[in-house]
C-alpha cells in the first residue's frame, strides 16, 4: 500500500479546483468482499466532533448512518484519525482513501459519482474483521475498508 498524490481533482469550499490530497493505492489484486485495511483512530462524541477545526474533520469518520435512531450502536460517535494520519510515517494510511463522488479524472476527462466507488466501510467485530483478512488490535469493533469489486 502507498499513498501518492491523487491524480484526481475536486472543487473546494470556495469552488476552486484542487487536489483532494493523497490517494490510497495498492500494487496487488484485492478481491471483491476482501478487507483492505482497518482505520485507526480515537472514538469521539458528537460534542467533541462539533468542536473540531475544519482541517481535522477531513480525517474524521461518522460511525452511524444519518437516519439512525438514538440508541443505535455508535449513535453520534465518530472515529478521529487525524493524529494517526498526520504521523510520519502515517499510522492510518486508510485515511487516504477518497469517495469517488465529485472527483474529476483529468486523464479520461470524466467526473466520478458514487457508482464509481470501489470500496466501502463497515463496522465489524474483531472475529468478523479477521475473517476477511483485516489485522485488528484487541477485541474492539473495527471500522474496515473493504472492496466492493475486484480492484
Amino acid at each position: 500500500m502507498s499513498a501518492p498524490q491523487s491524480r484526481f481533482r475536486t472543487a473546494n469550499y470556495y469552488r476552486n479546483i484542487v487536489s483532494p490530497g493523497r490517494a490510497l493505492v495498492c500494487s496487488r489484486l484485492i478481491k471483491k468482499g476482501q478487507g483492505i485495511v482497518a482505520f485507526r483512530g480515537q472514538v469521539i462524541t458528537q460534542d467533541d466532533y462539533d468542536q473540531l477545526p475544519t482541517n481535522r474533520l477531513h480525517y474524521t469518520l461518522r460511525l452511524f448512518e444519518a437516519n439512525d435512531p438514538p440508541g443505535t450502536p455508535y449513535f453520534n460517535q465518530y472515529l478521529d484519525c487525524y493524529d494517526n494520519a498526520q504521523a510520519t510515517p502515517t499510522k492510518c494510511m486508510e485515511c487516504m482513501a477518497n469517495a469517488a463522488d465529485g472527483l474529476y479524472d483529468r486523464l479520461s476527462d470524466i467526473s466520478l459519482t458514487d457508482a464509481d466507488n470501489n470500496a466501502d466501510t463497515a463496522i465489524l467485530d474483531t472475529p468478523e474483521a479477521r475473517k476477511i483478512g483485516v489485522r485488528t488490535i484487541g477485541e474492539q469493533p473495527t471500522l474496515v475498508l473493504y472492496a466492493l469489486r475486484d480492484i
